[in-house]
């Protein structure tokens, strides 16, 4: 992201739903089962050598891009766009909620009862 002049905390976090994926990426063991991973699979593994990026653990049920990967039901879908998509009106609130000026990182710390947009 600095090529794009972006600044960008680090470590960046990558979450996954797969325990066995969190797995191969942080160790370098290999086996005749994992032989076959492409060469792009070291890339990562290299930058969380350099601690630049960071892989955690995440239940599918609270991964919010299941949303674009997975067949969901109305419930999980509208949950979860919710969480991406504001309407303009959401989107007000939080900006004068908001302390930092950083309003997508501090919307996450707004409690929820206080919001008449975000339930």
């Amino acid at each position: 992201m600095h090529h794009l002049r972006i600044d960008v905390e680090h470590p960046v976090k990558v979450h996954v739903d797969n325990i066995g994926a969190k797995f191969l990426a942080e160790n370098q063991n290999t086996s005749d089962r994992t032989k076959h991973v492409d060469i792009r699979f070291h890339f990562i593994r290299q930058h969380i050598q350099e601690r630049t990026v960071k892989v955690e653990f995440l239940k599918s049920c609270e991964n919010d891009a299941d949303l674009f990967t997975k067949n969901v039901n109305g419930e999980t879908f509208e949950e979860n766009r919710r969480k991406m998509v504001w309407t303009r009106a959401e989107y007000e609130w939080a900006v004068q909620e908001s302390t930092t000026g950083r309003v997508l990182e501090d919307v996450v710390h707004f409690p929820q009862k206080t919001s008449p947009y975000l339930t």
